[in-house]
């Protein structure tokens, strides 16, 4: 009989909404300050491809939270059977979906796209002043007109970018996941301890010994004749049985 998990309480959504909105706000809170002393300091060419590449990283993120959410997971089954490099990453973040999407979705999601509003009312607010020849800005009704269209422009491009990255995270949730897991393992494989623990294991597959001393082959099986007595006569033990049962019937 296949037992069924209990199902989650509210409770259990109200702490995560809770930690998740604690998350976030941190998160911002770190984020859009040195975001915005950036967009100051920075030139306009140098700010204005900063601002695209926040609000490409919202878009990114939404899309892994959604293939996250419609990856096939018999499918990364048999590409970890197979044994392809970064399945069991790509594996793992399709059984932890629901994290996967509070995180990338909700989290990174979210904060870039709200700081990369921000962002763009400091970028807005800048062009204004240089246009009437005064920073910080004065009083003009130009600077929160130009903040304001800056941010519907940014608004339209995060979301039109979200739109679009959805229906190609529905159509290719598989593939994104198994690239995400194949960076994964490979930025695993450049680690020192992953190295020394890969070569430690080809090098031990060669043969060895058991607790017994006794040889091992190839693959960690014992060799037909390293085998030991009990085992060798375990194989003539039903034929003597039957003897013996022959003999007491005849008797």
């Amino acid at each position: 009989m296949v037992r069924r998990r209990p199902a989650r309480g509210r409770g259990t959504h109200l702490r995560r909404g809770l930690t998740l909105g604690a998350a976030g706000l941190l998160v911002a809170a770190a984020v859009t300050w040195p975001a915005q002393a950036g967009m100051k300091d920075l030139p306009i060419w140098v700010a204005a491809p900063a601002l695209l590449v926040l609000v490409a990283l919202g878009v990114a993120g939404d899309m892994v939270g959604v293939a996250a959410a419609a990856a096939d997971e018999s499918a990364l089954h048999a590409m970890a059977s197979r044994r392809l490099p970064g399945s069991r990453q790509a594996l793992a973040l399709k059984r932890n979906a629901a994290q996967v999407t509070s995180v990338s979705g909700d989290i990174v999601g979210d904060v870039a796209g709200t700081v990369s509003g921000a962002a763009a009312a400091v970028i807005a607010a800048r062009v204004v002043a240089g246009a009437i020849g005064a920073w910080p800005p004065g009083e003009s009704w130009l600077t929160p007109a130009g903040e304001a269209a800056a941010v519907a422009i940014v608004a339209a491009l995060t979301v039109g970018g979200k739109a679009f990255g959805k229906g190609i995270a529905l159509q290719r949730a598989n593939e994104i996941l198994y690239g995400i897991g194949h960076f994964e393992d490979a930025c695993a494989r450049l680690l020192p301890g992953r190295r020394r623990r890969a070569a430690g294991s080809g090098s031990s597959g060669g043969g060895g010994t058991d607790a017994g001393g006794q040889a091992r082959g190839a693959g960690g099986r014992r060799p037909e004749g390293a085998r030991g007595p009990a085992a060798r006569g375990s194989r003539h033990r039903p034929r003597a049985d039957a003897a013996a049962s022959r003999r007491k019937q005849r008797s």
